[in-house]
């Protein structure tokens, strides 16, 4: 029978929540330490109505004998410090058991590439829990390729007291943060010009920093030194309805000024940073590590982060279409 790929619509509610109960299952058996077990319906009714609304994101189906029994969530966003400016994401890629090894997730991953092309969208980035051996074989099969870890600590191993040269940065702090942003958006773009883009300053612009400052589910941390910034990084509560505790924390643009690397700044900033989480009820902190950066995969290890995902990339130019 041939598999046909389309837009889902309101009346897929309930076989969609299926799939994503069964996803989620797969997902809780995997990493139980990331994920709440599975509960019906997994997904509301709004989320569906959401998904299919915008120009910016899609859910997939695939049927096969007028069945459905795949989906896949596809979104696309501008985002000028890549390359690629137009980045792309496919994920919850899942196709019901007893149909597998029939072309439904091959179909399914084609037609997620028709619609990111047709929205304009060039590098697509993938995350694949890392103990998921057989997602990744099939992905890699398409020419994605391990470009990031994505790693994650749970706190309550940890012990986060903070350093006392470490705070919650304040508007007055924008020139020196700035400058610091700017030099870790650079040190990415040397170190893997084909993802990041040459950075124009300002890198964190006004806006943005005001909101971190300004937000109870966010922040921007600083380390000082002789009355100096010499350290920073970001720090955001994430809601989730599928992770344990309904919630994780996100941690971005950890940067330490090269005259003080190896002194315990960075070391410090996360302290300060699990200590921050904590102080908002997150159980849990994930954070993204390309596979260039050795120093900073290294680092981590050091503090007790371990794999979550393996976040794989492919890009997509004009005349690549799959066969």
């Amino acid at each position: 029978m041939d598999v046909t790929v389309r837009t889902a619509v309101e009346g897929d509610y309930d076989v969609v929540c299926r799939l994503f109960e069964a996803s989620d299952r797969h997902n809780y058996e995997l990493a139980p330490h990331a994920y709440r077990p599975p509960h019906a319906p997994a997904r509301s009714r709004d989320y569906l109505t959401q998904a299919i609304a915008g120009d910016a994101g899609s859910l997939l189906v695939a049927e096969l004998g007028g069945d459905v029994v795949g989906i896949a969530r596809v979104a696309v966003g501008a985002q000028p410090t890549m390359t690629a400016g137009i980045l792309a994401q496919v994920g919850y890629l899942y196709i019901d058991e007893r149909v597998r090894r029939q072309g439904i997730g091959t179909a399914l991953l084609e037609g997620c590439h028709g619609w990111i092309r047709a929205h304009d969208g060039r590098r697509i980035y993938l995350p694949v829990l890392a103990g998921d051996a057989v997602a990744l074989a099939f992905f890699r099969r398409f020419d994605y390729a391990d470009r990031a870890d994505i790693d994650c600590l749970l706190l309550a191993d940890i012990d986060a007291t903070p350093d006392a040269t470490t705070r919650d940065a304040v508007a007055q702090d924008y020139d020196a943060v700035c400058a610091l942003h700017d030099e870790t958006t650079q040190f990415h773009h040397d170190l893997a010009p084909h993802d990041y883009a040459k950075p124009q300053s300002p890198t964190l612009e006004p806006e943005r920093f005001a909101y971190y400052v300004g937000a109870d589910a966010a922040s921007v941390l600083v380390a000082e030194r002789d009355d100096a910034i010499v350290g920073i990084v970001q720090a955001r509560v994430v809601p989730s309805g599928v992770y344990a505790g309904g919630r994780y924390g996100s941690v971005t643009a950890l940067h330490v000024s090269q005259s003080c690397r190896g002194g315990g700044v960075g070391s410090a900033l996360m302290q300060r940073c699990h200590q921050w989480f904590r102080e908002r009820d997150v159980p849990r902190v994930q954070l993204r590590v390309i596979h260039e950066n050795a120093g900073a995969r290294g680092f981590y290890e050091r503090l007790g982060y371990g794999p979550l995902f393996l976040d794989l990339a492919r890009s997509l130019g004009d005349a690549d279409a799959d066969s």
